[in-house]
């Protein structure tokens, strides 16, 4: 008859999502992506910001960030 004793076993998985979005927009300011993801911000046409995506990702264990090569870019 064959025994097998019983081994704890722990399995750790790394999984990662990444999403690239580029636009063809005019560009943003520093200052404007400096506050893109706090809440209740709009620019100065009227778009709203990401705070709800930003609060997603943080809870989520996640990230999210922005870049702009500045107006008129």
């Amino acid at each position: 008859m064959w025994s097998v004793d019983r081994v704890p076993v722990s399995v750790e998985c790394a999984i990662s999502l990444v999403i690239h979005v580029q636009d063809n927009g005019v560009g943003m300011t520093q200052e404007h992506l400096d506050q893109l993801f706090h809440v209740d911000f709009y620019d100065d046409e009227g778009r709203y910001g990401l705070h709800y995506v930003a609060n997603s990702a943080v809870a989520l264990e996640g990230v999210v960030l922005a870049e702009s090569d500045g107006p008129g870019q």
